[in-house]
């Protein structure tokens, strides 16, 4: 059983010592407790509010409901103890053992706990917002449903920690430790994760819109249901995570290597692609409504039934790409390599495709080629170059291959 400091203060605390002295016991009679401990309650519990207890060794001790508001617990040893609903707020808690310890519910709002050890410590439900957490252990530590909206996290051990449901929001994340942690439908709005370390985590319904990613290790992450909409993953490494209906809308994806990857069903309206690596992926039925791909590589991509109206394609490789069924409605694809891509798409007309390259073995939609080849100049022995109907002179309107 935890030892207990009970209500009538009479209880014995065979576990308080003095580090320097570890074979000294403190016992309390009920005059010396009330001396110790002020009389009052939160939640119900009695007070140490603003007690000096630094250094102290208080291994399991049971605190529960205790108001330690402003208490001095820097160095004290609180392995296993009981802190539920425990009131910590700005309590100093600096370099404190805290490993083991129930802490569900407590609130730490305004405490210190630079440099604590909470590895494996359990926090779920406890209030963390803007709690300084610099060089604090939390490897292992259970924080589901915790509030660290705000929080300092940055360079934070938190690999194999539960954070299921956890808040946060704004967080400061960057250089973090979360491999393999457990994020499933935790708030991470606006965090900054920059060259954090998330291989093999969790994240399967997170909501990470306008997080900031960029230099972020993703690697075989798990997205399943997430939101990325607005987020910023410059630089981010995306590999063997499968993508297929991630919201990235409006997400920043530059000059990203994401060869082979799985983007079926993705919303990727609006956003930035830029120079992106997506030859050989999956972006059937993919949102790419206003996305900004010029220069991107698309060579073989599957964007059979994706919605690329006034997409920006321009300068863009599609060789071999597959764009069957695809809307290209008001799509800039001057400058695009078209070469051997599968154009089954009666939008494909609607698109701006002067300066855009195709090869004999483009396939085009019935009766689109012949007048193609109207629109054409050969520049190659199987290589032909759009060129403006106005440069042409003739049968201006019997496709629509705009200038702008």
């Amino acid at each position: 059983m935890r030892p207990r400091v009970s209500d009538t203060f009479s209880s014995r605390l065979t576990t308080v010592t003095r580090p320097a002295r570890p074979w000294l016991h403190i016992y309390t009679s009920p005059k010396i407790a009330d001396f110790l401990v002020e009389a009052g309650a939160w939640r119900g519990g009695p007070s140490l509010k603003r007690a000096n207890l630094s250094g102290r060794s208080l291994v399991g001790v049971d605190l529960r409901g205790f108001d330690l508001s402003g208490a001095n617990l820097r160095g004290a040893n609180l392995w296993s103890a009981d802190l539920r609903d425990t009131r910590l707020r700005g309590a100093r808690l600096r370099g404190a053992n805290l490993g083991n310890a129930d802490l569900r519910g407590a609130d730490l709002r305004g405490a210190r706990l630079h440099g604590a050890d909470l590895r494996g410590a359990d926090l779920r439900g406890a209030d963390l917002r803007s709690v300084p957490l610099k060089d604090a252990n939390l490897a292992g530590a259970q924080l589901g449903d915790t509030n660290l909206s705000g929080a300092n996290l940055t360079r934070l051990h938190l690999d194999a920690a539960d954070l299921h449901g956890a808040r946060l929001r704004r967080a400061d994340l960057r250089e973090a430790d979360l491999r393999g942690a457990q994020l499933v439908l935790a708030d991470l709005t606006g965090a900054y994760l920059g060259n954090a370390h998330l291989q093999a985590a969790d994240l399967s319904g997170a909501k990470l819109s306008h997080a900031h990613l960029n230099g972020t290790d993703l690697s075989n992450v798990r997205l399943s249901g997430a939101d990325l909409s607005g987020a910023n993953l410059m630089t981010a490494d995306l590999s063997g995570v499968d993508l297929s209906g991630v919201q990235f809308r409006g997400a920043c994806l530059r000059n990203l290597p994401l060869s082979g990857a799985d983007l079926s069903g993705a919303d990727l309206s609006q956003a930035d692609l830029t120079g992106a690596d997506l030859s050989n992926v999956r972006l059937s039925a993919a949102d790419l409504r206003g996305a900004a791909l010029s220069h991107a590589h698309l060579n073989s991509a599957d964007l059979a039934g994706a919605d690329l109206t006034g997409a920006d394609l321009r300068w863009t490789n599609l060789n071999s790409a597959i764009l069957d069924s695809a809307h290209l409605e008001a799509s800039d694809l001057r400058y695009a390599d078209l070469a051997a891509a599968r154009l089954l798409a009666p939008s494909i007309t609607a698109a701006d495709l002067v300066g855009a390259l195709w090869s004999s073995s483009t396939q085009w939609p019935p009766g689109v080629k012949r007048l193609m080849l109207k629109r054409s100049e050969k520049i190659g022995p199987d290589t032909w170059r759009i060129v403006s109907p106005r440069d042409i002179g003739e049968d201006q309107d019997r496709i629509q291959v705009p200038s702008r």
